[in-house]
């Protein structure tokens, strides 16, 4: 853990915020979906750029950059869509105690 000293805190007052690395950069690059998944995933929930967009509470440009490798997107949001439009279905509780 590093720390360092915001530059906007007072010259008598130094806060010390802890700096985390949260696993390697080139294991966060290998989980973002491709441009080509993620235009197969809307196109197999048959939703349109903005209904898509709406789904995972984004904006349509943020969809198209995604969807035209402008943009990296998020797992979690690329997760998100696939679960509320039923492409991944949610583990039951009897799944996760085995």
């Amino acid at each position: 853990m590093s720390v360092y000293y915001h530059p906007m805190s007072s010259p008598r007052l130094r806060i010390a915020a802890p700096v985390f690395t949260i696993g390697a950069p080139d294991r966060l690059e290998a989980e973002r979906p491709r441009p080509a998944v993620i235009r197969a995933a809307r196109v197999a929930a048959g939703l349109t750029q903005t209904a898509a967009a709406q789904t995972v509470r984004a904006s349509l440009r943020g969809w198209q950059q995604w969807e035209a490798g402008d943009r990296a997107m998020p797992p979690g949001l690329f997760e998100l869509f696939m679960l509320k439009t039923g492409q991944w279905p949610l583990k039951s509780d009897s799944d996760n105690q085995r």
